[in-house]
Order: structure tokens, then C-alpha cells, then sequence
């Protein structure tokens, strides 16, 4: 039976359970009246009776050592976590997540979007959310913490509702020569620079992979007989993996003037790479290009050059034909043309 005492003028309720003599769990809490007292006290001891110690131990653990405990799984069992580290890294600056897990509710999780929402797309709130509902899905199963999953779900339904988080935008920027000429010409009159942007743009165009991925690539695993270049570690929707990846002629040329040395093909920072880039942009006003829309170009040509969905897959490390869909510029008078043109060759 709890036990309760006036105190401050509220009224204070103390849950106490004991093993043996011992007390093995205690809980405390604080409300406006005895009623409000009495059936917290009661319900949390019908809890702990149904549930367990145990469950009631682990139920107290907070949202920020939850998210901490999830992330130590994904680094354990060798998946992508770098990510997801650093979305919950800007959902612990909230106070709310040193809660109990078991007491945040949707509320919660709605307030903090709406707080992070300046200055974020949806898309990245909702990259966050979902972050969230992984972590809430592996609970019960890996941490052995039993959760409600619709205090997420409901969350994400009325923000979505509320158009706070939504998936990213289908962005159909095309990069031409004439632009990439212009920052190329741009770049070539910095001073003090040592990358050697130019023929790192050309290369992203030509091998269009992930910035980090190309970044990363080294000469030891690039094939110039079987024009093949193994990229270790690339970003898969399940865990890292390796990827032997077809060199388009374009890239081979790139490589081919190249000093070859030991280490990486491109011995710079990404994000330095970058960074100069968007300067390279702002000053030329060409505001709405980014470093990535040079991937979506030259995937979008190795469609223009005629390859198959899994052909071009295989190059660009897409694993779903939505993945790819958005690069391909399908319109209906591109699929009648070619339909035109393959019954012309039947009847010939």
C-alpha cells in the first residue's frame, strides 16, 4: 500500500517495493490533492505488480540514455551510425529527453519540433522523428525496454498533419558545362588553394557517387585494366558494405592524368571541397546549385547515354528504382519516341 505525507502543502505519495524484507524499488511523487496521490500510487503498484521490477527499472531509464544505448547497438553490430548520432545529438539539447522514457508523450516529441523547426527543412525533422521510432522499435527487443510506440507514430501523423516534418522535395537541378566552366574559371584564380577543385567536379559528374565515398576512394583499389574501383564502406539502407563500381570512360580519363600515389585518389576534406564550392556558386550567383546537384547530373547523363535502371545502379550505389526515378527526366514524348522508333525497326 502506498504511503503518503503532506508536504510544502502538496500532497507527496511513496511507492515502496520489497523482496525478502528488502526494498528492491521505491518511487516518489507529488500532486495538488490525496485523490490525485492516492491513484497515481495505486496504478504505479498494479504496474509494477503486472510488470515487474525489472520492466519498472527500465522504464525509468531517460530518453537521452535511450538514444545513447541505441547508438552503442548500431556501433556493436557494425551499422551506419554517424548519422543518427548526430540527430539525437540535437534532440538531447532539449531538456525533455532526461525525462523517464516511459513518461515523455507525443506532446513531447511535437513541442520539440516545433522549438527546432527555424531555420530546418521538414525533411530534416523528419529524418530526426524517424530516428526517434527506430530507437523506440529496438527497445523492447535489444534494451529490453518496454515502450508505446504511437507516442512517436501520433507525433509524426500530426506533424506531418501540421506540415512541420515531410519528405525531402524531388529536386530536378541540372548542371551544365557552361556552369561548371564558370567555377572552374572561378576556382583556377583563387589564391592559396591547394585542391585541385576542377578536376574534383568533373570527376563527381563522371563518377557519380556520394562526396565522401569519392573522397575516400584509394589508388590501391583502383583497377585501371578492369577500369573497376573498389569503394569500401558506402552507405547502404541496412549496413556498410563494399562495392566493386564500373569506371564510365569519362572518370578513366580523370584517373589517367593523375598522379598515382599511395593513399587516397583525392587527399582533401570533403567538406573543404564544399565549402569552396558554394563560395565558387555565391559569387557567380548561382545560388540554387549545390555540390550534390553535380551527382544528380551525372547520373541524370548516364540515363541520357542509354543505361538500364540496374545498369546505372551499379554506378551510382542506388539500391531502389525510387531511389533512382527522380534523376531519369522521363517525360510520356520521350517513351512514344522510343516506342516510334522500336516498331520502325520491327516492320524495316
Amino acid at each position: 500500500m502506498p504511503t503518503f505525507r503532506i508536504r510544502n502543502g502538496r500532497h507527496q505519495v511513496q511507492v515502496r517495493i520489497k523482496e525478502g524484507g528488502v526494498i528492491v524499488h521505491q518511487e516518489s511523487a507529488t500532486f495538488d490533492t490525496h485523490a490525485q496521490a492516492k491513484a497515481w500510487g495505486l496504478a504505479l503498484e498494479k504496474r509494477i505488480a503486472k510488470d515487474g521490477v525489472a520492466a519498472r527499472k527500465q522504464g525509468q531509464v531517460s530518453l537521452a540514455a535511450l538514444m545513447d544505448t541505441h547508438v552503442k547497438m548500431l556501433k556493436k553490430i557494425g551499422r551506419e551510425y554517424a548519422a543518427i548520432e548526430h540527430r539525437f545529438k540535437n534532440i538531447k539539447a532539449y531538456p525533455f529527453t532526461e525525462k523517464p522514457v516511459e513518461s515523455i508523450t507525443s506532446a513531447d516529441f511535437i513541442d520539440w519540433a516545433v522549438q527546432h523547426a527555424p531555420g530546418r527543412s521538414p525533411a530534416t525533422l523528419l529524418n530526426h522523428m524517424m530516428a526517434v521510432r527506430a530507437a523506440y522499435r529496438a527497445a523492447p527487443v535489444a534494451h529490453g525496454i518496454p515502450l508505446d510506440m504511437s507516442v512517436v507514430t501520433n507525433a509524426m501523423d500530426h506533424l506531418r498533419r501540421m506540415q512541420v516534418v515531410a519528405p525531402s522535395q524531388r529536386r530536378d537541378r541540372r548542371v551544365s558545362d557552361q556552369e561548371l566552366d564558370q567555377i572552374e574559371a572561378w576556382w583556377r584564380k583563387l589564391e592559396g588553394t591547394v585542391i585541385p577543385a576542377p578536376t574534383i567536379l568533373r570527376f563527381l559528374v563522371a563518377l557519380p557517387r556520394r562526396r565522401e565515398e569519392v573522397m575516400n576512394a584509394m589508388w590501391e583499389d583502383y583497377n585501371p585494366e578492369t577500369h573497376t574501383l573498389l569503394l569500401r564502406d558506402t552507405k547502404h539502407p541496412t549496413m556498410p558494405r563494399d562495392e566493386v563500381v564500373p569506371v564510365p570512360p569519362a572518370a578513366q580519363k580523370i584517373l589517367a592524368g593523375l598522379p598515382r600515389t599511395k593513399g587516397r585518389i583525392f587527399p582533401y576534406r570533403g567538406a573543404s571541397v564544399s565549402a569552396t564550392f558554394q563560395r565558387a556558386a555565391k559569387f557567380l550567383e548561382l545560388d540554387d546549385i549545390t555540390l550534390h546537384d553535380l551527382r544528380h547530373e551525372g547520373i541524370s547523363r548516364l540515363f541520357e547515354a542509354g543505361l538500364t535502371i540496374p545498369e546505372v545502379s551499379l554506378i551510382s550505389g542506388h539500391t531502389s528504382w525510387e531511389s533512382l526515378k527522380r534523376y531519369t527526366h522521363i517525360q510520356p514524348k520521350h517513351v512514344l519516341e522510343k516506342l516510334g522508333s522500336a516498331s520502325k525497326k520491327s516492320r524495316g
